[in-house]
């Protein structure tokens, strides 16, 4: 992405007039926040193939595939960080941006955490992969 580029220009002549540096960080913002297409597209998808798995132990729970989905669907407001200034909807407000990047890191916690419990979960099914050791107190190391 080039908007840790664009704010690596602006900061990176301390001595620089502030209003240069300021359209530098909009802009930086601005394309940070308007590129949330690609995610909700990611996250409606990941949401969808969720809660189509049928499968007996599917990958994602479905609390976790509708949470991708609203997590998709709650970015549509980033498309107003263009015509706030101040207040909730701008760049940094409680919107924009406290509440979609808690958001945003609790969806991708919560389908990290479900894809690597899977990761193994096949290879030890089938036998190919041993079930984890489990240390035992008193013990210097991990025993079967």
């Amino acid at each position: 992405m080039f908007c840790p580029a664009i704010w690596a220009a602006a900061a990176f002549r301390p001595d620089i007039d502030p209003n240069l540096v300021r359209p530098l960080n909009d802009l930086g913002f601005f394309l940070f926040n308007i590129t949330y297409a690609v995610t909700s597209v990611q996250a409606i998808a990941a949401g969808l193939v969720g809660l189509a798995d049928k499968s007996a132990r599917p990958v994602f729970p479905r609390w976790v595939s509708s949470w991708a989905i609203f997590t998709g669907l709650s970015f549509v407001p980033l498309t107003a960080t263009l015509f706030f200034k101040t207040g909730p909807l701008a760049w940094n407000g409680a919107i924009s941006f406290w509440a979609l990047f808690g958001i945003y890191f609790f969806w991708t916690a919560s389908m990290g955490i479900c894809m690597a419990r899977d990761a193994s979960r096949k290879p030890r099914e089938e036998g190919t992969l041993e079930t984890p050791r489990q240390w035992k107190p008193g013990s210097a190391s991990a025993t079967a």
